[in-house]
């Protein structure tokens, strides 16, 4: 039944906003009587969900850590003040500029004390004029907070800098120039290895061995140790929480197999600004043989079969192998005779798991680019043990993790609902 019609189904919803306007207002109290001591505001086009989980773990050393992830719009960061508890010594919140205004409305329930900007680039650029419109939004906090508070910018992108100028409270930088307060001076990756680096805050120097994969994490390893070293947190305990902190599941996490092979899983989002820093993982990996596997595309304007056979020449240069998913693949056929067979295209997840197992190899890297709605990661979940779920399209928001779908009593998805493939036995285990 449609409550929406329905007098008692109204009646319940009334009572269900009024609660949570009540709750709204509990934190708003909570905030204007002095807690949190710090809020800590994480924007930008790339890496802010990454420097977000990092300064919380890093924070949650000091005190108790009231943590606002993924869920980054002005709604959910509502939400996340109706459950700001009393005791709560930080709020650190993942914020999204989309569209123009939306960081001010965020805002207005954080009122925070630290803007971080990580970058800016072309992500949501249909929303806006130009890139530096979109600086304009990104640094939007930054720009009204008092005095006392603390902007962190990002000194190796010129856009995020240039919002210093607009600033009147403490500036922190970091990157890779020389005029950045919190400098990395080296760094080394190719996987299997993961990426290492040396960092200095001009007193102190220090190297540290994380678990991420390639120098595109940079930015917001960068970012956490500026935020939480102009908090007063030690440089040691920052450098040992970094080292321990394990990338977020599908951004760049890594997954080894038991013939040596490893797969890297990038399926949260597709956006062509990160696409080459994709492929420089890919190319930098020290492995035998690459493998790429490329969903749907996202962020970009103008006629999507250049975009496509873009990134598709991109994937060529850096690998042995390159694969492409769903109802786009279309746009690279022009490709697929040059290519002297190392392109592939794929409309089912099906078809596409049976190829990369019968072509994987030992040692091999396959690196995985796709969006959450492609669900792409079940590459990897059918090794480490057999899937159920191979239906295309399905609209979840639930990534495959703790989707009840993944391995269900029954297969789903290419009229396979009597059984599951023939080779599941002889699937490869994770190590």
């Amino acid at each position: 039944m449609d409550i929406r019609g329905d007098k008692h189904g109204r009646v319940r919803s009334f009572v269900r906003e009024r609660r949570f306007d009540f709750y709204v207002w509990r934190g708003s109290m909570i905030r204007r009587f002095g807690a949190p001591e710090e809020v800590v505001s994480i924007t930008g086009t790339v890496g802010k969900t990454s420097a977000t989980n990092m300064i919380a773990a890093i924070l949650a050393k000091r005190g108790k850590v009231h943590l606002g992830v993924d869920a980054n719009a002005p709604r959910p960061v509502s939400q996340k003040l109706a459950r700001l508890p009393w005791r709560c010594k930080y709020w650190v919140q993942e914020a999204s500029g989309s569209y123009p205004g939306q960081l001010a409305k965020s805002n207005k329930f954080m009122r925070a004390t630290v803007s971080v900007v990580t970058t800016v680039a072309g992500d949501h650029i249909k929303a806006f004029k130009d890139l530096d419109d979109v600086a304009v939004e990104k640094g939007s906090i930054a720009a009204r907070l008092p005095k006392d508070g603390l902007a962190v910018l990002n000194a190796d992108d010129p856009r995020v800098l240039a919002i210093r100028d607009r600033c009147r409270c403490r500036i922190v930088t970091f990157g890779h120039s020389e005029e950045a307060d919190i400098r990395i001076l080296d760094w080394s990756d190719g996987l299997p290895d993961t990426l290492r680096l040396t960092v200095t805050d001009g007193s102190e120097t220090r190297e540290i061995r994380t678990q991420f994969a390639g120098s595109r994490w940079l930015v917001s390893i960068g970012a956490a140790i500026a935020t939480t070293r102009s908090l007063g947190v030690p440089f040691a305990e920052i450098c040992e929480t970094l080292e321990g902190f394990e990338p977020y599941l599908y951004r760049d996490s890594i997954h080894h197999l038991s013939d040596g092979s490893y797969i890297v899983l990038d399926c949260f989002k597709n956006a062509m600004t990160s696409f080459e820093s994709s492929m420089e993982v890919v190319r930098d990996s020290r492995s035998p043989r690459k493998i790429v596997v490329v969903g749907t595309l996202s962020g970009y304007r103008g006629d999507a079969s250049s975009k496509y056979r873009k990134v598709a020449r991109q994937a060529l240069e850096v690998a042995d192998v390159v694969c492409f998913y769903g109802k786009q693949s279309k746009h690279v056929r022009k490709l697929v005779a040059e290519s002297e067979g190392r392109l592939h295209m794929f409309d089912d997840v099906f078809n596409l798991n049976r190829f990369i197992e019968d072509t994987r190899r030992p040692n091999d890297l396959i690196y995985v680019k796709s969006t959450r709605a492609d669900h792409l990661e079940r590459l990897w979940h059918d090794r480490e043990e057999p899937i159920s779920c191979w239906i295309e399209y399905c609209g979840r928001e639930t990534i495959c993790h703790y989707c009840d779908l993944l391995r269900g009593d029954r297969v789903l998805g290419r009229g396979l609902e009597h059984s599951a493939p023939a080779d599941a036995e002889d699937r490869s285990g994770a190590a």
